[in-house]
């Protein structure tokens, strides 16, 4: 019984550690979650650097929508702005929400289990974010092709308002 509660912690404690090597891969320069102040800095680190991912994404469907009014073809020009505007606000929500996580500031010391699901929480949102990436370059690689749907552009859109919704329950 000792050594299974033994092998319990080792293997939570690794699924920790791999929860967050992955989360250092997907935004580098986030150094860790130790300490109220580290634990500030490092969701604004994660924050940040999010919105940057999401403004790249949306300079590449601007440049599919020039490309579009280039060639003449307003078909999806509406969908393409509204889709922009809101990967603008997606952008905004995350660069200028509080630092921090609510409830994780108190006086109260963080401890494990609450570390552990705010870091699957943010790994959970760059993998969003990297989705939403994998998706515009397919929705641009269409509009390269002249093979643009709508539908492409709803999915994306249903997608990103996925990560608002998850971004609210932050």
């Amino acid at each position: 019984m000792e050594m299974e509660k033994g092998e319990d912690k080792v293997d939570k404690d690794l699924r920790r550690t791999r929860t967050w090597e992955k989360l250092i891969r997907l935004v580098p320069g986030l150094s860790g979650y130790q300490g109220c102040e580290k634990i500030r800095e490092a969701d604004k680190i994660l924050r940040l650097a999010l919105a940057d991912r999401l403004a790249s994404h949306q300079a590449k469907v601007e440049a599919a929508k020039r490309g579009l009014v280039e060639g003449k073809d307003f078909r999806l020009l509406p969908q393409l702005d509204l889709l922009t505007r809101k990967m603008a606000q997606s952008r905004d929500t995350l660069a200028f929400a509080n630092y921090g996580f609510s409830g994780a500031f108190d006086l109260q010391q963080v401890g494990r289990v609450e570390l552990e699901g705010m870091y699957e929480f943010d790994l959970a949102l760059a993998e969003q974010v990297e989705a939403l990436g994998q998706m515009v370059e397919a929705l641009c690689s269409e509009f390269s092709q002249g093979r643009a749907q709508p539908e492409a552009i709803q999915q994306l859109e249903k997608a990103l308002g996925d990560f608002m919704d998850q971004l609210s329950q932050r």
